[in-house]
C-alpha cells in the first residue's frame, strides 16, 4: 500500500488535465457545468430525507475544484471544502471557497459539526477507508447524513469486465469496494443506510474517448475516441447508464 503522500502525489495538474495520470481526466476544468449540473443532482438527493430538508452545513471532503461546494452554497447551504491536493484546492479557493487541506483542520474550524458530509469519489483513492469513514462521521451533527459516491465491483458490468474494468487503474485507485463492502464500513462506524440509488452522473464524451482511447480497445475504436476527444463533441455531456456507479446516504444515530 502506498503511503498518504506517495497517493497525494498522483494527484497533481496531470490528474485533472491531459489525462496525464492514469484515471484522471482530460480536461476536468472545461467539464464545469457537467460537474455542476451532478453536484445538484446530489443535493437534491440529499434533500429527500429527514435533516437536509431545509438547507443547512455542508461538508465535502474530495471537493476538487470546487464545484460542488459553490453549488451548495448557491442553494443556500453553508459549505465547507477538504481538498489535499495543492493544485485542486488553489482552484476552488480560487472562487473565495473555504477549503481546507484535511477533515481535522475543518472540525476544528467548525466543531459544531455538519448536518450533512459527502464523500464523493473518494473511498478508492485512499490508503484507509474505514478511517476516512470514522473521521467524516465525527464530523457530523447527531442525526446527520453522510452521502457517498462509489464504485461497486460487484456489479454486472464490473465483472463483464473483469480486469479491463475502467475503475482498475492504479496506482491513483488503491481499493475496489462492493455492496457488502460498503454495507459493513457504514455497519462499523454506526450508520444506518437510508438510501441506496445508481449513481446518476453525466460525464463528457472527452472523458469517455481518453478511456477508450487509453483502454484494451481495438486499435479503430480507440482511433475514433481520439478524434471524439479533438473534437467540438469532446465537452457534450454523456449520462452514465451502469449499475456499478452508487450514490450512498447513511444516518448517524439522533
Amino acid at each position: 500500500m502506498p503511503s498518504d503522500t506517495d497517493l497525494l502525489a498522483n494527484f497533481d495538474a496531470g490528474y485533472f488535465e491531459g489525462a496525464a495520470v492514469p484515471g484522471g481526466y482530460d480536461d476536468y476544468g472545461a467539464d464545469e457545468e457537467l460537474h455542476r449540473r451532478n453536484a445538484r443532482r446530489r443535493l437534491d438527493r440529499i434533500a429527500r430525507h429527514r435533516g437536509a430538508l431545509t438547507p443547512r452545513s455542508l461538508l465535502d471532503i474530495g471537493c476538487a475544484y470546487g464545484y460542488a461546494l459553490d453549488e451548495a452554497r448557491e442553494a443556500g447551504w453553508s459549505a465547507v471544502g477538504v481538498e489535499p491536493s495543492p493544485e485542486a484546492a488553489f482552484h476552488a479557493r480560487a472562487r473565495g471557497l473555504p477549503v481546507f487541506s484535511d477533515v481535522a483542520a475543518a472540525t476544528s474550524a467548525h466543531p459544531e459539526g455538519f448536518d450533512v458530509v459527502c464523500l464523493c469519489q473518494v473511498l478508492s483513492h485512499v490508503p484507509d477507508p474505514l478511517a476516512t469513514v470514522t473521521g467524516a462521521v465525527k464530523s457530523l451533527k447527531p442525526g446527520g447524513l453522510l452521502f457517498i459516491e462509489t464504485w461497486r465491483r460487484d456489479a454486472w458490468p464490473a465483472r463483464v469486465a473483469g480486469r479491463h474494468w475502467h475503475v482498475i487503474v492504479p496506482p491513483t485507485v488503491v481499493w475496489l469496494e462492493t455492496s457488502r463492502s460498503i454495507r459493513s464500513l457504514l455497519d462499523r462506524v454506526g450508520l444506518e443506510v437510508v438510501d441506496w440509488t445508481r449513481g446518476h452522473k453525466t460525464v463528457s464524451a472527452g472523458l469517455v474517448a481518453s478511456l477508450l482511447g487509453t483502454g484494451p480497445f481495438p486499435d479503430a475504436l480507440a482511433g475514433v475516441a481520439q478524434r471524439v476527444g479533438r473534437s467540438r463533441w469532446a465537452r457534450a455531456g454523456v449520462r452514465y447508464p451502469f449499475d456499478d456507479l452508487v450514490w450512498v446516504t447513511a444516518e448517524a444515530p439522533g
